[in-house]
């Protein structure tokens, strides 16, 4: 046998292999179909989903309510019995589970013409946390409760959120200053200025590590500050001097002697003066 009648024949005993490979059982579940009313869904509006299992000749098939699920629940959650909620602007992938086989469908969530309102208050103290909601209506004012803006702050070294819901979020002021707070519907943004203030101290304290120090040397200073319910706070904004000057030098929490003799060492943060001494020699 030449050797192109022995690869024809190799190629012939391939092709045998593989149609001889068993095809499903018409009980068994091809695949499964995702029919909707349409692929594309309005921002606060709802979709009903059906799944259909097929055998291999496309014979439908008698299953269990399959297991509905959503790539991104921000953009729609599907309910149990396959309803879907538009939610967000953008695009999600419609999973539906049976018998071990996936339908999926892709959905896009498309724009309406819509109100957002930002709740929350205008300004918080740096030790409290405060809460952010929004109310979404059309602009014929009928709510739409399903709708969960994406939400936001502009500036993360002021305040952040600690957690969110529909809709919703916890603020944790960090620091005072003032940000924008962001409620994002597709590419349309809704603003809110949030401004984060010192907290009321009703004590104020200073401590060092020693009293006395050598020229050229610098001792650590410590500051404790308690707000007006008790609580331990944080000291940002406090003025810290050496009286008279000339003597020490406050840099980044420490105390460094440049000449010699006493001084007073006070602390100021609004109306609370904390006060103590040091000595160079």
């Amino acid at each position: 046998m030449g050797s192109t009648a022995l690869s024809l024949a190799m190629l012939a005993c391939g092709r045998g292999a593989t149609d001889s490979t068993p095809p499903l059982p018409l009980t068994a579940v091809a695949r499964i179909d995702i029919e909707t009313s349409a692929d594309t869904v309005l921002l606060g509006d709802s979709l009903v989903a059906r799944a259909r299992a097929v055998n291999r000749e496309g014979t439908v098939l008698s299953i269990a309510p399959p297991v509905w699920s959503s790539t991104d629940s921000s953009v729609g959650a599907v309910s149990d019995s396959g309803v879907l909620r538009a939610r967000n602007v953008g695009t999600l992938l419609l999973d539906a589970k049976a018998a071990g086989v996936v339908g999926t469908r892709t959905i896009r969530v498309v724009p309406r013409a819509v109100r957002v309102r930002l709740v929350a208050p205008d300004t918080t103290l740096i030790t409290d946390d405060a809460a952010l909601q929004t109310e979404v209506e059309t602009l014929a004012g009928v709510r739409l409760a399903e709708v969960a803006p994406r939400l936001a702050v502009a500036d993360t070294t002021i305040a952040r959120l600690l957690s969110a819901g529909t809709g919703r979020a916890s603020i944790r002021a960090l620091a005072p200053g003032s940000t924008d707070l962001l409620a994002i519907i597709g590419r349309d943004t809704t603003r809110r200025r949030f401004v984060v203030r010192l907290t009321a101290l009703r004590a104020l304290s200073v401590s060092i590590e020693s009293r006395v120090v050598g020229i050229g040397d610098s001792v650590p200073f410590g500051l404790t500050a308690t707000d007006t319910a008790g609580r331990t706070v944080g000291s940002a904004g406090t003025v810290v001097v050496a009286e008279p000057s000339g003597r020490f030098l406050v840099r980044n929490g420490h105390l460094i002697a440049v000449g010699p003799g006493g001084v007073v060492v006070r602390a100021t943060n609004g109306s609370q003066v904390a006060l103590d001494t040091l000595t160079a020699q």
